[in-house]
């Protein structure tokens, strides 16, 4: 297909006509309007490499206008129109600003198409009423008449350049861009950019039939491509190891070797992850530990020293970072803590890795205040210790909801006796015969306390009675003497017992 573009200066309306049949390469030197005699829809992309703008036509020929996105002192840089001689329609096509691309990589470009009359809005100094050659509209010099122009050399002499460039002006300069395709960021990777794709890719450009190098640090080459028909190719590397990488990007057509710049990366290949130690000691916060403050630590692995972290509890957040040793740690409030209802709650703790990934840990923390139900049963069915019984062993019982296997602490006169928690919360201890025969007459408290899994304690007393001193029984003297007489005989006799 061949192409036919005018250059036309926008301050003096001088204007260079250009004509190829394959890629076409032009140099603007001052601002100027690139008018292309093809429709917009004939072209597939734009893009950006530096200050040119290389225009990809569906056809696979690339259109390069080197300085376009010059400026002068004024602002004023090129400006981009596409004539359809079939339709005579003039299509002006603007580009967002975009910012310089980063070295030679190449940056696409969004257009925006507006439909002109002339040209007149683009020019600068003059108009095109002004120009020898008369072009004011699309309509006044057709696709004929330009090919006439160049045919002819421009014979009329107004001003217009004509230049042949069908065998191929400039072969087309190859560009690339690399991009993440694994982890929570993707997407395209500049300089000195962290990436956790081991393999990442490399698309780009080039003059179609061109073969395209990648290179390490070293020179060698580590991947290739061929550039396709419509001008694109793609590469993705072998795997890379951990560390910092630079690559190079050539390619090569025939005898010339044409660099298309060089990236550096620094690839991490390690699984970050974080952790979190044992909360409250046992990961259940009881009542004495819920109105003080709470250590919430951790570790991590593969994070940098720095590496902000957000740790949230019950809705709130809570912000720490990562020590020289991968240790991390920060305090909850009191005040917190104490906010913290009886129930299960999640400590998560997150962070983002050297290449954006998001990286988390969580854990279970039980918060149990409510201390255990303890009662003492009735001791020798009547609370009291008599004399017969002070001679055998007693047996001290009660219930609780503490949990089966929970210790309980018996205390009798100064000694403390031990008993474990059963299935059903039953317990019992046995105090020995000869501790209960150490009971003297009086009142006693049975003291008992048990502790749940949680740490929660509960204690209780129970009173029990000791009678242990047998009653004396006496005889006084009987009728004075121990002797009944016939007069005694006949008489009631009395006593008293003690």
């Amino acid at each position: 297909m061949s192409k036919v573009v005018d250059i036309i200066s926008r301050k003096t309306a001088v204007k260079t006509a250009l004509a190829s049949e394959g890629n076409l390469s032009v140099s603007l030197h001052e601002p100027s309007v690139v008018m292309v005699h093809a429709s917009a829809h004939d072209v597939a992309r734009y893009e950006r490499a530096g200050k040119d703008l290389l225009i990809h036509m569906k056809d696979g020929s690339v259109i390069r206008c080197s300085g376009y996105f010059i400026e002068d002192g004024e602002q004023n840089h090129g400006e981009l129109v596409f004539q359809d001689d079939a339709t005579q329609t003039l299509t002006h096509v603007e580009f967002a600003d975009t910012g310089d691309a980063l070295g030679l990589q190449a940056v696409i470009l969004h257009p925006t198409e507006t439909v002109l009359t002339s040209l007149d809005p683009l020019m600068i100094d003059s108009t095109f009423s002004d120009l020898p050659w008369g072009m004011i509209a699309a309509g006044v010099l057709g696709g004929g008449a330009v090919g006439a122009l160049l045919a002819h050399g421009g014979s009329d002499g107004g001003g217009t350049t004509v230049i042949d460039n069908t065998k191929d002006v400039e072969v087309a300069n190859p560009t690339f861009l690399v991009s993440d395709k694994q982890g929570d960021r993707q997407g395209l990777l500049s300089t000195n950019d962290v990436t956790d794709d081991t393999q990442p890719t490399f698309i780009g450009t080039g003059q179609p039939g061109a073969s395209i190098q990648i290179k390490d640090a070293s020179g060698n080459v580590i991947a290739s491509a061929q550039v396709a028909a419509n001008g694109t190719w793609s590469a993705q590397l072998p795997a890379q190891s951990a560390g910092t990488h630079q690559y190079s990007v050539v390619q090569i057509n025939g005898d010339k070797t044409t660099s298309a710049g060089d990236i550096t990366l620094n690839v991490v290949t390690g699984k970050a992850a974080l952790t979190l130690d044992t909360l409250a000691g046992d990961n259940v916060l009881n009542a004495a530990e819920h109105g003080a403050a709470m250590t919430v630590s951790g570790q991590s692995s593969d994070l940098a020293s720095g590496t902000a972290l957000t740790v949230t509890l019950n809705g709130k957040n809570y912000q720490t970072t990562v020590g020289d040793n991968g240790a991390w740690s920060l305090s909850v409030p009191a005040a917190d803590a104490a906010a913290l209802s009886d129930g299960v709650h999640t400590v998560a703790v997150s962070g983002k890795d050297a290449a954006g990934n998001t990286i988390s840990g969580s854990a279970t923390l039980t918060v149990d205040t409510q201390p255990p139900s303890l009662a003492i049963n009735t001791v020798s069915t009547d609370d009291m210790i008599n004399a017969a019984e002070s001679g055998q062993a007693l047996v001290l019982s009660g219930t609780t909801d503490a949990e089966a296997g929970q210790k309980v602490t018996v205390t009798l006169n100064g000694k403390n006796y031990e008993a474990t928690v059963n299935a059903d919360g039953s317990w019992s201890t046995t105090v020995p015969s000869a501790d209960v025969a150490a009971l003297t007459d009086g009142n006693y408290v049975i003291s008992a306390n048990v502790s749940d899994k949680a740490g929660n304690s509960s204690n209780t007393d129970h009173t029990v009675t000791a009678d242990i001193t047998v009653p004396t029984v006496s005889i006084d003297t009987i009728a004075g003497d121990n002797v009944i007489n016939g007069l005694e005989h006949l008489q009631a006799q009395t006593g008293f017992v003690e």
